[in-house]
């Protein structure tokens, strides 16, 4: 979504995933304005390198000048003066996380939108299997997924026209031309068929491989957890979903899904219960031991993903 949307003429669309709503009210903290530009400078991450040099020397002068000015203020007017710079009346950021930020990224940016990508569960679990073998993929994915679906739902019944949802399963389905279209037409922008070329992202099994020789959206990566996942990890995400009290919404979104939740042998279910049992201390040992993430940052993000979505 994020590479189609930055193919619009005038849109400078960063790709690669931002934690600077996470961070910012953190890097206020910080009393030197130089080192509070460096960092801000690094986690924005800019992709457009030939306006590198420009940010940083923007940054420190504005952190400088304005030191006691809040990191997201400064963010936000120099992501503005960098689109102006680059000849584009707006900016788009990719980051799975701010969903757990919706409200307030609404409330403090008067023009924000923003659109939520919908994918099923099981196939995002298969991703997570894919990139991270040894991880635990189950629990993780689906407690992010339950609580973002839950609070993509209210902001888009309450918002509905600065919040929108875009199903995975329709933007590269028979339907692609039409979503794109209504996605144009949400934000105010022209549509062009040059929007459907983009590249497969992660086509192979590198991780998070954003170039590739086949493009266009289609449906090669639609479900491909029925050949990804085992019996009993297709089995514990259904528990899940029925945990959750989500089989409705499931039924809702995913009326195509190609198994039955619940379908699974005998042997898969114990399988899974069994996975289940362990997977919060599988989990909550590979978040605590592999997060680069300062101990402030790591409870500040932990807390928000508990308390979201209730």
């Amino acid at each position: 979504m994020s590479v189609l949307i930055g193919g619009m003429p005038g849109v400078y669309a960063q790709t690669d995933e931002s934690t600077v709503f996470e961070v910012h009210s953190l890097l206020d903290r910080v009393s030197n304005p130089a080192d509070r530009a460096k960092r801000l400078d690094t986690l924005i991450a800019l992709e457009a390198d030939a306006h590198q040099a420009w940010l940083s020397q923007e940054l420190q002068r504005q952190f400088c000048e304005s030191p006691g000015s809040p990191t997201l203020s400064i963010y936000l007017d120099t992501m503005n003066a960098l689109a102006t710079r680059m000849d584009c009346h707006r900016w788009a950021q990719k980051a799975t996380s701010y969903i757990f930020y919706a409200s307030d990224i609404l409330e403090r940016i008067p023009d924000a939108t923003m659109i939520y990508l919908l994918r099923n569960p099981w196939d995002l679990v298969a991703s997570r299997r894919r990139r991270e073998p040894t991880a635990e993929a189950v629990l993780s994915t689906m407690m992010g997924w339950s609580r973002g679906l839950k609070i993509a739902q209210a902001m888009h019944r309450d918002h509905p026209e600065r919040f929108k949802i875009v199903r995975y399963e329709d933007m590269t389905g028979e339907r692609s031309t039409d979503v794109i279209q209504s996605v144009c037409e949400w934000m105010g922008e022209p549509y062009s068929d040059s929007l459907l070329d983009v590249p497969h992202v992660n086509p192979s099994e590198e991780k998070f491989k954003m170039e590739s020789e086949t493009r266009g959206l289609n449906r090669s990566k639609q479900f491909q957890y029925v050949q990804r996942l085992t019996e009993a990890e297709i089995a514990a995400t259904d528990l899940l979903i029925d945990r959750y009290g989500l089989g409705s919404v499931v039924q809702q979104h995913f009326p195509e899904l190609p198994h039955d939740i619940g379908s699974q042998s005998i042997q898969a279910k114990r399988q899974a219960r069994r996975a289940l049992r362990i997977a919060p201390i599988r989990y909550a040992w590979g978040y605590l031991t592999r997060i680069k993430r300062s101990p402030r940052h790591l409870i500040t993000r932990t807390i928000r993903r508990i308390k979201a979505g209730r």
